[in-house]
């Protein structure tokens, strides 16, 4: 994680100005979950001070906490207080945020991409990874299901 984090750090307090634009191909990586949304809400405060951010990412919990800061935002323009008030330097306003799916159409097929427009109740993820964790779900669901009837006939 140090390795991986270290040159952005640097990058940042070093090279990187107002008016720049920052590259990062899954800055997630290797990061637990919980650091994961630290570093949203970082990219999402130089979104804030100037910087266009584009990044890649496959991190479910990066684009939970997207959503949460475009939420935040939302919340500070609805409430109309004072910026030192209510909103948070990491709030976002949907117009400062674009996420794309990128989805290859099979062997050869070339490329497709979808724009995944900011919801209120489901934020800013692909559907996939709903889908990937209500599968995930089932399948440990059915497992434990088999496992305690297994039990249930060694015992009988």
């Amino acid at each position: 994680m140090v390795s991986e984090l270290a040159p952005v750090v640097l990058f940042l307090r070093g090279v990187l100005d107002i008016g720049d634009t920052l590259i990062i191909e899954e800055p997630e990586a290797h990061l637990h979950p919980a650091a994961q949304t630290h570093v949203a809400v970082t990219l999402a405060r130089l979104v804030r001070a100037g910087v266009r951010v584009v990044i890649t990412t496959h991190s479910d919990w990066l684009l939970k906490e997207i959503g949460n800061l475009i939420r935040e935002g939302e919340l500070a323009e609805q409430t109309r207080k004072p910026p030192a008030e209510s909103a948070l330097p990491s709030a976002l306003h949907p117009s400062e945020v674009g996420i794309w799916l990128f989805r290859q159409d099979g062997a050869d097929q070339g490329s497709t991409i979808q724009e995944i427009p900011f919801d209120r109740s489901e934020g800013v993820e692909p559907a996939e990874y709903d889908d990937v964790a209500e599968a995930l779900y089932n399948r440990a669901a059915d497992l434990q299901d088999k496992l305690e009837e297994s039990r249930a006939s060694t015992h009988e």
